[in-house]
C-alpha cells in the first residue's frame, strides 16, 4: 500500500480490584500514543496489541469520531484474539493542520474505554493558478466565461477557493466556488446597461496550508454586435439531434431546424456546435469556433443513391483502368472489363478514367491514356457506352516531382488528381517508395476547361506500434496545366499536451499544440472513448476567428452552462480518452471549409494520430505525446462539415 507506515500500539490491561466478596471486575483500558503526523492522501495501519486478563470474551472496536478528510475503521472490529489493526487514511483534500480521531472499544460487562488520536496532516504538494485565456469578452446582455486552471504538483489535491474582484458596475459573476478537480469556470453576466470597455478582474485563489494566488482577467464588455443570418444544409441522410451556437459575447443557444436546415443570426466570430448519433448508441460531438465569413462556405452534399454500370475497352494484359464520377471509382482489368459506380448523386458530372499497369510492391499506378467525359447525367440502372481507351483516350502531359525533407524511418507518398469545377476529384496517378525525382502524368492543357484544377498531394507517413500511432505532414498544391514541381516536406506536428481543464459539471478535455509557421490558419484535436459504445469528440478553431494566428493553439470542450437545459447530453462528454486525432493547417483557411482553390494556392497540414491503452483520469490530465506530421495522399474534396480529418487513418469527419 502506497505511502503506508505502521507504528505499534500497546494496548495495557488494567485489572480494577472489587470486593473479595464479589471477585474482581472483569475491564481492560486502551493507552495509545497521542501524535501521529500525516500528509494529505496518506495512508498508516496501526498494530492494536491486547493483553488479556480475567476478561476473555470479544471486545468491538468502533471510531466515534473523525476529522474533516481523515477516515478510521479497524479490521477486524470485533477481536476475539490479541490483536487488531487500526487504519488511519487522510483525503488528498483534507484540510492542513490538526485533526482528532476518536476511537472506543467496548465488550459485554466491562466499562467501554474511549481514546483520542492527535494527528498533524502536512499539505501534498502544491499548485499553480493559470487562465486558459487572459480574456473574456461579455456583450451587454450577454454572457460569457472564463476557464481556470489549477496546475498541481506532487499529487496535490486540495480544496482551493476562489474570490472575484474588480467587477465593473452591471456585471455579476458565480459565487465563490470551492473545487479539489484539475480546474472550473466563472461565468459573466452583463446587465444591458454594463460599462463598455477592458476592465482589469482580479480572480484570488486560497487553499489550506499556502499562500493566495491572484490572476488578472481582462474582462472586455462589448455593445451587442451586429448579426447575419446564417443558414447550414446538412445531408437529410444524416438525423442530427442538436445545434446550438455561440455568438461573440453570450452564452450557448440552441437552434431547432426547419427540415435539415439551421438557420440563426450570427456574430463575424460564431461557434457552432451539432451532435449525431452512432449506430453503437455513442455520440459525435463536433465543435467549431470559426468566422461568420469562413461559415459561408459550408456545404455537406450527400452521396448518392444512383447506380450506373459500364465497360472499358483498349486495355492489354497486364494493364487495369480507374473510372471515377462524383466521388464514385471502380477499377477494371482486361480479363474483368465491366464496373458499377454505385452512390452516384443526381447531376451532370466529369467521368475521369485512367489506364495504366497493375501495382506491384515496387511500382506504382503510372497512366499512359486517360479518357475524360464531360457532363455525364445518366439515369439510375443505366449502362453507359463504352468507355474506349483507343478512340476517345488521349495521351499524358508529363512533368518532373522531386520531394525532399523526408527522414528516414518516414514513407513518401504522392498522388495526382483532377479536381474539375463542378465537382467529383478523380486520381490520375499514385506513387510512393520510388527513386526521386519522378514523372508526374497528368492532363494537358487541352483538356481543361475555365476553373477545372489539378491537384498534387504529397505526404510524409510515420507508424509506430504499441500503443499504435499514425503521424503525417505534407502539402496540397494546386494548378491547371501540369508543370514541375518541387515540394519540400513541412516540418512534424508540435508537441501535444492534453488534460482535463474541468471535471464538473462534465469533463472538458482540453488539448494545447504550439504553434507553427508552417500551419498559421486552424488546428483541430479529434478525441474518442472507445469501450463499450463510442464517443468521439472533435474541437476546431481558426487564427481568424482568434484575431491572429496564437503562439498556441488552444482546444477546450467549451463551457455550455446547463447542457441539459440546452436539450444536449452531458454523457456525450468524457474522460478518460483512449485515442486522439489532431492537425495544423495552413493559409488560407477559406480552402479547409470548402472554398473553391485557385491556381498557385498551395496548402500545409500535420497530423499525429494516437491511441493509449485506455488510461485513467489522473494519467490524462498530464499526458504528453510528441511530435506528429499531413497524412495519406488523400485529395482535398468532400469539403463543407470541417478541416480535413479525412486523412486521418481511422476516423473520417463527414
Amino acid at each position: 500500500m502506497s505511502n503506508m507506515r505502521v507504528f505499534p500500539l500497546a494496548v495495557a490491561l488494567a485489572l480494577l480490584s472489587g470486593c473479595d466478596s464479589v471477585g474482581p471486575e472483569a475491564s481492560f483500558d486502551i493507552e495509545l500514543e497521542t501524535s501521529l503526523t500525516m500528509a494529505q492522501g496518506d495512508v498508516v495501519e496501526i498494530t492494536v496489541t491486547i493483553q488479556r486478563g480475567e476478561f476473555d470474551g470479544p471486545i468491538t472496536f468502533s471510531v466515534q469520531q473523525a476529522a474533516l478528510g481523515v477516515s478510521a475503521s479497524f479490521s477486524p472490529s470485533i477481536v476475539t484474539g490479541t490483536e487488531t489493526i487500526l487504519t488511519v487514511e487522510t483525503t488528498g483534500d483534507a484540510p492542513p493542520g490538526a485533526a482528532a480521531i476518536t476511537i472506543a472499544a467496548s465488550g459485554e460487562g466491562a466499562p467501554t474505554r474511549t481514546k483520542t488520536l492527535d494527528a498533524t496532516i502536512h499539505l501534498r504538494g502544491s499548485y499553480m493558478l493559470e487562465l486558459i485565456a487572459t480574456k473574456v469578452t461579455v456583450a451587454q446582455g450577454g454572457w460569457g466565461s472564463a476557464g481556470v486552471i489549477f496546475r498541481r504538483f506532487s499529487a496535490n489535491a486540495g480544496a482551493v477557493a476562489l474570490a472575484i474582484s474588480g467587477l465593473p458596475a452591471g456585471v455579476t459573476t458565480s459565487p465563490s466556488t470551492t473545487t479539489d478537480g484539475p480546474g472550473t469556470s466563472i461565468a459573466f453576466s452583463a446587465s444591458a446597461s454594463a460599462q463598455v470597455g477592458s476592465h482589469p478582474i482580479t480572480i484570488t485563489s486560497s487553499a489550506a496550508g499556502t499562500p493566495p494566488q491572484s490572476v488578472t482577467l481582462s474582462l472586455v464588455v462589448i455593445a451587442p454586435p451586429a448579426t447575419s443570418n446564417v443558414s447550414l444544409a446538412f445531408c437529410p441522410k444524416f438525423v442530427l439531434p442538436w445545434f446550438a451556437f455561440q455568438n461573440e459575447g453570450y452564452g450557448w443557444q440552441r437552434v431547432t431546424p426547419s427540415g435539415n436546415t439551421f438557420s440563426f443570426g450570427a456574430t463575424d466570430r460564431v461557434a457552432i456546435a451539432y451532435a449525431f448519433g452512432l449506430t453503437d448508441g455513442g455520440s459525435f460531438l463536433i465543435v467549431r469556433y470559426q468566422t461568420r465569413e469562413e461559415l459561408s462556405h459550408w456545404s455537406d452534399s450527400c452521396s448518392g443513391d444512383k447506380t450506373i454500370n459500364g465497360s472499358v475497352s483498349g486495355l492489354a494484359s497486364g494493364q487495369r483502368a480507374r473510372v471515377a464520377m462524383a466521388g464514385s471509382g471502380a477499377t477494371v482489368t482486361s480479363t474483368s472489363p465491366n464496373f458499377t459506380l454505385t452512390g452516384v448523386p443526381e447531376g451532370a458530372y466529369e467521368l475521369v478514367a485512367a489506364r495504366g499497369n497493375i501495382p506491384t510492391a515496387a511500382a506504382a499506378f503510372r497512366p499512359d491514356r486517360f479518357i475524360l467525359r464531360r457532363g455525364v447525367n445518366a439515369a439510375a440502372g443505366s449502362t453507359l457506352p463504352t468507355l474506349d481507351f483507343g478512340a476517345e483516350g488521349f495521351a499524358p502531359m508529363t512533368s518532373a516531382l522531386a520531394i525532399s525533407g523526408s527522414a528516414g524511418d518516414e514513407d513518401v507518398d504522392w498522388s495526382l488528381y483532377f479536381d474539375p469545377v463542378n465537382g467529383g476529384v478523380s486520381l490520375l496517378q499514385s506513387g510512393g517508395n520510388e527513386p526521386l525525382p519522378t514523372t508526374m502524368n497528368g492532363f494537358p492543357a487541352s483538356a481543361f476547361q475555365s476553373g477545372d484544377l489539378q491537384q498534387l498531394v504529397v505526404v510524409g507517413e510515420t507508424v509506430e506500434d504499441q500503443p499504435f500511432r499514425f503521424r503525417t505532414r505534407g502539402q496540397y498544391a494546386f494548378f491547371e496545366a501540369l508543370s514541375a514541381q518541387s515540394v519540400s516536406l513541412p516540418p512534424p506536428l508540435s508537441n501535444i499536451v492534453i488534460e482535463l481543464a474541468a471535471v464538473a459539471p462534465y469533463p472538458r478535455v482540453r488539448a494545447r499544440i504550439a504553434s507553427q509557421p508552417s500551419y498559421d490558419a486552424a488546428a483541430q484535436f479529434d478525441f474518442w472513448h472507445l469501450p463499450g459504445t463510442t464517443k468521439r469528440v472533435v474541437l476546431i478553431v481558426t487564427a481568424a476567428y482568434l484575431g491572429g494566428t496564437p503562439a498556441t493553439w488552444e482546444l477546450v470542450v467549451p463551457d455550455f452552462g446547463d447542457l441539459s437545459a440546452l436539450g444536449g447530453n452531458p454523457a456525450w462528454l468524457f474522460e478518460p480518452v483512449d485515442g486522439y486525432y489532431a492537425e495544423a493547417m495552413s493559409s488560407p483557411s477559406a480552402i479547409w471549409f470548402g472554398a473553391r482553390p485557385k491556381p498557385g494556392d498551395i496548402l500545409r497540414i500535420a497530423t499525429d494520430y494516437r491511441d493509449f491503452p485506455v488510461v485513467g483520469a489522473v494519467e490524462l490530465r498530464r499526458e504528453t505525446v510528441g511530435n506528429g506530421a499531413a497524412a495519406r495522399a488523400a485529395p482535398l474534396h468532400e469539403r463543407g462539415r470541417g478541416i480535413r480529418s479525412q486523412l486521418a487513418p481511422r476516423f473520417r469527419m463527414r
